[in-house]
């Protein structure tokens, strides 16, 4: 784990933020987007959109492995 800022910090208002938002796993791909087209004001083409829904699918996978695990 890399800890490179903290919420309250002023860095975590840009790119800390945004890799927060596309690597948690509380948000589906859908309000990732939305969030990175409403706060960051990215143009969310079809190659973001794919990637987006692939990180999401991963940490998802990932999540259920660490279920089973349990």
């Amino acid at each position: 784990m890399v800890c490179l800022g903290r919420r309250e910090s002023e860095n975590y208002k840009s790119c800390l933020k945004l890799f927060d938002v596309i690597t948690a796993s509380n948000f589906s791909a859908e309000e990732k987007l939305d969030i990175m087209k409403e706060e960051f004001n990215i143009k969310i083409t079809k190659n973001i959109e794919e990637k987006v829904t692939a990180v999401c699918n991963m940490s998802c996978g990932i999540e259920k492995r660490a279920e089973k695990k349990a």
